[in-house]
């Protein structure tokens, strides 16, 4: 057996690698204190008509509705309700894909306000609603025509002279904003179907600015000439933000932006709420006749 001399001993190498290994044990480190293995019950945030979905689009959460409808006409889709289980507002986006052809799609979306009583609370959630969609167009010269869709649902603030209205987004105006004019000397029943159209002799008014106020407002045509270099970077239909007592109810989506499909950007679902939604489709002149799908997606706005 080999030895190895230490201090004038002689001490078997097999002992001496002994000692030191009993030595490295003792000296382990540990890698943790102790952990903690935590069960989370979900909830979905928002639910369609109080499905929840299981991962895969339309998984466990589709709503089907069955429509009979002629090229030409107009036709609505169910009642649908979508359900706020959490105490943050979230913002919502609607998208369509259809294989119907030509075939213009409305995403209506319920807005109820209260009149408001204090002009600095005017635009606050219960007195003021929008639904955002995206602009398609620059410049504001070249914003020619939009259409949106909408129905009174309730209404004890006004006289029949309320409807949604809208705002284009965007910089050169002296708030950021140009408004359309409602009320605008129309009148509006509970529970009938419109369509709008904003054109050229539409009427805005500018928030701030000298030229194009409440008193004396703007047609479409005249607000370009009077901002030349204002742009349009998002569209908004609103709801709201008149005095009074009482409450009223919508439920509207724009429909088309210089005639093509207006595109959804945002809506806010506020925390534990419900709204209603529901789908207005215009058929085209030359729809074939047969079956074809519409489908509409309700995504997060991440």
């Amino acid at each position: 057996m080999k030895k190895l001399r230490i201090l004038e001993r002689e001490i078997p190498i097999v002992v001496l690698l002994l000692v030191l290994l009993a030595g490295f044990g003792s000296a382990a480190l540990l890698s943790y204190y102790g952990q903690i293995s935590t069960t989370v019950n979900i909830q979905q945030a928002i639910v369609l008509d109080g499905s929840t979905c299981t991962g895969t689009m339309g998984g466990g959460c589709t709503s089907d509705d069955t429509v009979d409808a002629v090229g030409s006409e107009t036709e609505y889709g169910d009642l649908h309700t979508l359900s706020s289980n959490t105490e943050n507002d979230l913002d919502v986006k609607f998208s369509n894909t259809d294989n119907c052809g030509n075939t213009l799609i409305t995403n209506m979306v319920e807005m109820s306000v209260d009149g408001f009583s204090d002009i600095n609370t005017a635009f606050d959630p219960d007195y003021y609603r929008g639904t955002y969609y995206e602009s398609p167009i620059t410049d504001l010269d070249d914003l020619e025509t939009m259409t949106y869709a909408f129905r009174i649902t309730g209404d004890t603030l006004g006289s029949g002279d309320l409807a949604p209205y809208v705002v284009l987004i965007g910089s050169g105006f002296d708030a950021g904003v140009a408004v359309q004019m409602i009320p605008d000397g129309g009148t509006y029943s509970v529970g009938t179907d419109y369509l709008k159209t904003i054109d050229s002799d539409t009427t805005f008014h500018v928030p701030g600015g000298s030229t194009c106020t409440q008193a004396n407002p703007c047609t479409l045509t005249e607000l370009k000439s009077e901002y030349p270099s204002a742009t349009v970077e998002s569209i908004k239909l609103a709801f709201g933000a008149w005095p009074g007592t009482g409450t009223i109810s919508t439920l509207a989506g724009l429909t088309t932006i210089n005639g093509g499909q207006a595109v959804h950007k945002s809506f806010k679902v506020y925390g534990e709420t419900e709204v209603d939604m529901q789908n207005r489709y215009d058929f085209a002149v030359n729809i074939m006749a047969g079956t074809c799908t519409i489908t509409t997606h309700i995504e997060p706005v991440l």
